[in-house]
């Protein structure tokens, strides 16, 4: 509050501003600065008559989650609150249903650019619903992109056919609005290219409908985080090039092999040398800065030193440190991940497992590693302290008496951080 008041005095020409909710404090600053940019974090439609109602010369809004919007035209009386400057709407998680997003879009008539995630919505994958919309309602509407999806029972070619209202001439020929679909299992996705995500899932079981009038040579470049399953390998026709986080995975729902036999289930699980070039031909590794290794996406050393080397942005890896010690006894590996890895994360859902002295010798000795996640016991925490000095953040998760007490006792002296739970 008191910041508040301050830019208050200060009347300063704040043109932008972000908050998590509008409250009455948002209300204050609202009043006495020309607010035409807002990015709001948390709101349903009722706190949205208040922004235009308080911020009539707002031009772009930005909401990251739109959600229980159960209110009528009739109740919010919003007939005198039309926000004719609104040009720009981004809603980047809407979670209600269709008729909730066409009373507000009907009053913003002069709406120019719409941006919209909404998922498990079948509502929303309606492309006539969506077309008698805007051609009474958003004559103005220029840019229109959207990420839709939804679980269906219907039949395969039912789907289909729906899907394919949103290559009607409305779409294609008046608006240039391009569309992609997949149907993955009982998942069915449609959104417009280029892609508006920051993430994306590459399974093999997705079956892509991709538009032959698209150029995808760029149409992926809004993801960061990708998750890609390498077994078996899928067929793809895209690319993706800024990608900063890779989760590898082999996980298959199907597979009923009896876990007691763990050779045979981790020789089943080791990637090939192909799987490793359709990654390179997949994702841009020169840019990531994530590497996530599931516990099932077993590699080679050699596999994982060429991912490792096409990699030099690498700073961050997750992996399970029973998965991690497979490779510490590669010398190359060991080198580049003590040189690169800032964050690592070797905590294991199984909490009996601990990282062991020898792979901490193997792997800390000329460690950069800066934050580590680990569970492990205080022979190995003080083993850990000793050899890498330059760790300023540990989260252990859930702890023991002993760790808890030593750390109670010796926090002080250390100039890092640590994260708990005590165990009961």
């Amino acid at each position: 509050m008191e910041i508040i008041t301050s830019l208050l005095k200060l009347k300063l020409k704040v043109r932008i501003l972000i908050v998590p909710q509008f409250d009455f404090d948002s209300k204050a600053i609202c009043k006495t600065m020309s607010i035409t940019s807002l990015a709001i974090y948390n709101c349903d439609l009722s706190d949205l008559w208040e922004i235009f109602k308080y911020i009539p010369m707002l031009k772009k809004l930005q909401v990251e989650y739109l959600h229980n919007i159960n209110i009528t035209d009739d109740i919010l009386n919003l007939n005198n609150i039309y926000t004719f400057e609104l040009k720009q709407l981004i809603i980047n998680y809407f979670k209600s249903k269709f008729q909730a997003l066409q009373i507000l879009l009907k009053y913003i008539p002069n709406l120019k650019i719409l941006s919209i995630y909404a998922p498990n919505n079948i509502e929303m994958a309606d492309a006539d619903l969506w077309q008698h919309l805007i051609e009474p309602s958003l004559v103005h509407l220029h840019i229109f992109k959207f990420i839709f999806d939804y679980y269906a029972i219907d039949d395969y070619n039912k789907i289909l056919k729906k899907l394919e209202e949103f290559r009607t001439d409305f779409w294609i020929k008046q608006h240039q609005w391009y569309t992609n679909y997949e149907i993955n299992e009982s998942l069915v996705s449609i959104y417009t290219m280029p892609y508006i995500g920051y993430e994306y899932r590459l399974t093999p079981t997705m079956n892509k409908y991709v538009n032959s009038l698209i150029n995808h040579s760029n149409g992926f470049n809004n993801v960061k985080n990708i998750t890609v399953w390498l077994k078996p390998i899928i067929k793809n026709l895209y690319y993706f090039n800024n990608i900063q986080s890779l989760t590898l995975t082999c996980e298959d729902d199907d597979d009923d092999d009896d876990d007691d036999d763990d050779d045979d289930q981790i020789d089943e699980y080791i990637l090939s040398e192909k799987q490793i070039k359709f990654l390179h031909m997949t994702v841009n590794l020169s840019n990531i800065k994530h590497l996530i290794i599931d516990d099932e996406c077993c590699m080679t050393p050699s596999l994982l030193l060429k991912i490792l080397i096409q990699s030099p942005c690498l700073s961050e890896l997750t992996i399970e440190n029973n998965i991690l010690t497979l490779y510490l006894k590669n010398s190359q590996i060991c080198e580049l991940l003590n040189k690169n890895i800032i964050k690592l994360d070797i905590s294991d859902d199984n909490r009996n497992i601990y990282i062991k002295s020898n792979d901490i010798d193997s792997f800390y000795s000329a460690s950069n590693c800066q934050e580590d996640r680990c569970y492990m016991r205080l022979d190995n925490l003080l083993l850990i302290l000793s050899k890498c000095t330059k760790l300023s953040i540990i989260i252990l998760g859930k702890i023991r008496q002993d760790i808890y007490s030593w750390i109670q006792i010796n926090a002080s002296t250390l100039n890092i951080d640590f994260y708990f739970t005590l165990i009961d």
